[in-house]
């Protein structure tokens, strides 16, 4: 998806059982409703990358058992409570162009397979 704004919610996605890949390029603000893909069984990767804020809301990934890695540039980074526990299979997160970072309460909770967590300017 590339563009303006975007907003899931609303489960808009929620029960999209083979979806493997969600990638967003050159989007303006972007944000994903809590719980969103919990208990994912098929997202493996998500890549999204910003012109401004980017906002995954409590619990939005977490329990996602096929989730591996994630890349996320934008000005504004904030993930919220929980956003990625208990993904038993996530290994790799990479933030990038990013002016302010928020990680919210256990946001990596449970991850036990996490081997590289960087953080890197352009």
């Amino acid at each position: 998806i590339t563009g303006g704004n975007v907003n899931i919610n609303n489960q808009c996605l929620k029960f999209c059982t083979s979806l493997e890949n969600l990638i967003f390029l050159n989007v303006g603000n972007i944000s994903i409703d809590r719980e969103h893909f919990s208990n994912s069984n098929s997202l493996k990767q998500v890549v999204i990358h910003s012109k401004s804020d980017v906002t995954l809301y409590d619990k939005c990934f977490s329990k996602a058992n096929q989730f591996k890695s994630i890349v996320i540039g934008g000005k504004n980074i904030s993930i919220k409570r929980s956003c990625f526990e208990d993904c038993s299979s996530f290994d790799s997160f990479l933030l990038v162009q990013s002016e302010n970072i928020e990680l919210g309460f256990r946001a990596f909770y449970k991850c036990n397979r996490i081997s590289s967590i960087n953080l890197e300017n352009y």
